[in-house]
């Protein structure tokens, strides 16, 4: 089941909206062609700011669209939602059928570079590359600030007795660096201790 809102990008957006952060169907229109991406997430909001961000740096994953945000240049692109979908299990069917209306015969072409719809998980391979451009990372106080506020409510679930065990059994052998042993001895310095249990 799904609700449709917004505009449509052949014709433009009927009503200025802020993008929600619900799940759906969203599209990226050069207003220039009327060329259109189409997208489904679990967050469309934040989707989108990714895209924008990006584009924006000039390294966005596909080339049609960075060639054609570069050639036409920010101002030349709309950001909307075609639909919101309430089912997990029907996000990918209702976006293969966006994907067909723009790029069938009669529609204005998508950017898309796989016309088949699918959810995409990473590779062991490609989660580990990408934990290693991670490693080192150094955040700004402002960022820092940004994460913190953004965590601030979460309830943390406990560790059932299996995730412990696993747990355990991951860091058993692996060994701290000098440098963090003297942080962490640092930070403990001046707690007040928990008494020994009987």
């Amino acid at each position: 089941m799904s609700d449709h809102i917004t505009g449509h990008p052949a014709r433009g957006p009927e009503r200025t909206v802020p993008l929600p952060s619900r799940m759906g169907i969203y599209f990226i229109r050069n207003t220039a062609t009327c060329r259109v991406y189409v997208g489904c997430t679990d967050n469309i909001r934040r989707r989108v700011a990714t895209h924008k961000r990006e584009l924006a740096k000039g390294s966005h994953r596909n080339s049609r669209l960075q060639r054609s945000y570069h050639e036409h240049g920010t101002d030349s692109f709309e950001y909307g939602v075609l639909e919101l979908v309430a089912i997990p299990d029907a996000l990918v069917l209702r976006e293969q059928h966006w994907i067909d209306h723009f790029g069938g015969p009669d529609g204005p072409g998508v950017f898309n570079l796989v016309m088949q719809a699918e959810r995409r998980t990473h590779s062991p391979e490609t989660r580990a590359k990408m934990s290693r451009s991670h490693a080192g990372r150094t955040f700004t106080a402002e960022h820092k600030a940004n994460l913190s506020a953004s965590l601030t409510g979460r309830a943390g679930k406990p560790l059932t007795a299996e995730q412990r065990a696993n747990l355990s059994a991951r860091m058993k052998g692996k060994r701290q660096s000098p440098e963090s042993v003297a942080k962490r001895v640092a930070a403990q310095k001046g707690r007040a201790r928990k008494p020994n249990s009987p």
